[in-house]
């Protein structure tokens, strides 16, 4: 009787996990942005940046509508500039070059307007507070020419900086997402609705974004359901 009533009981208790699994998720995604920037006449300018993030998402499905989780992101951001400005006594050229790279641990909070088990397309919004551990090094030369000195250089300036910076940040975004099975989905977020950042240390600041690039500012991202 005793064995009857112990199978009983790993029966429904692993049904019951098996129960609580199956709200379990996970995501993992990214995004990348190019932009290149050029002007030229007496000050000629190119500069080109790179944006890249890499993330993962583990989350909870409280409801049909609405799911909570942690999240981790690592970003890059490159950028180089090379600038030439000419005038009648000197011209100046310049080359400048920031790596970036930035760790961001978080959790987020998901509410789908529709219930997720009963559509395949879904939009949903997320409130996301995170921590960000950046470190930057900057590279930037400048050399500048007297006209009357037979291009031989008179002044350069060469500096590199290497430094780090912790940011509180907080969002909102919006995005839809496609179920292909019960158990995959697709989606693809725009971060950029709203944002507010606090800096610590010597770049002690807040900011806030709203609506800033927001088709540009996109992150896409594969789900699968337990």
């Amino acid at each position: 009787m005793n064995k009857y009533i112990l199978s009983s009981f790993l029966i429904l208790s692993a049904s019951t996990l098996l129960a609580q699994q199956s709200k379990l998720f996970i995501e993992a995604g990214g995004s990348y942005q190019k932009n290149k920037y050029k002007q030229s006449e007496s000050f000629y300018s190119n500069s080109l940046n790179k944006t890249s993030l890499i993330g993962s998402n583990i989350g909870y499905q409280l409801s049909r509508h609405d799911a909570i989780g942690i999240r981790y992101t690592h970003g890059t951001f490159n950028q180089e500039e090379n600038s030439k400005d000419v005038s009648a006594e000197f011209r100046t050229e310049r080359s400048y070059k920031t790596n970036t790279k930035t760790n961001n641990f978080g959790v987020f909070y998901r509410y789908y307007f529709r219930e997720k088990e009963t559509s395949k397309w879904n939009v949903f919004a997320e409130v996301s507070p995170s921590f960000l551990n950046s470190k930057e090094k900057i590279e930037n030369l400048a050399i500048k020419y007297y006209n009357y000195s037979e291009d031989q250089s008179q002044n350069i300036v060469n500096k590199n900086i290497d430094r780090t910076f912790k940011t509180l940040d907080g969002s909102v975004s919006v995005g839809s997402s496609y179920q292909l099975n019960p158990n995959w989905a697709l989606q693809l977020s725009l971060r950029s609705i709203m944002q507010i950042q606090h800096h610590f240390g010597d770049f002690k600041a807040t900011q806030y974004r709203f609506f800033e690039q927001i088709l540009s500012n996109n992150f896409f991202s594969i789900q699968y359901q337990f």
